[in-house]
């Protein structure tokens, strides 16, 4: 059960709910109760038919959704990057960004000096599922 709500909870900070900001700049609002407030909000988004319960069309339809606007979001940032727009983020071009730049020759798997959508996402996908690394 806890990954359904820590799911639901993530996809609607996502998916930028009014109702999140109200609650973080709410200074009496603990972290806990934050989130919790966060997961209530989400839920009640979710449940169209306010019927108290989730079905799978509700939910089906609240990822459409979610999905939809990390492909948006993927596109704008790739094609920020992209400044020839040529459809490939080529080393002078992430030289723009720092962070992107020293990143480049990991997310570059087939080593032909451009990053293309599929590389970026490949990457972003290997980056969300790493498992954290202890401290040492």
């Amino acid at each position: 059960m806890k990954p359904i709500i820590i799911l639901i909870a993530a996809m609607g900070i996502a998916s930028a709910g009014t109702s999140h900001a109200q609650t973080a700049n709410d200074a009496k609002a603990t972290p806990e109760e934050a989130i919790t407030a966060e997961i209530g909000s989400t839920f009640l988004r979710i449940d169209t038919n306010k019927d108290g319960s989730l079905s799978r069309d509700e939910f089906s339809a609240f990822m459409e959704e979610a999905i939809g606007k990390q492909v948006e979001i993927f596109n704008q940032i790739f094609d920020t990057l992209d400044l020839d727009k040529d459809g490939k983020i080529s080393r002078t071009e992430a030289a723009e960004n720092k962070a992107f730049a020293a990143g480049f020759d990991d997310v570059d798997s087939d080593k032909d000096g451009f990053i293309s959508k599929n590389e970026l996402a490949v990457a972003m996908k290997a980056a969300r599922d790493a498992k954290p690394t202890e401290a040492k």
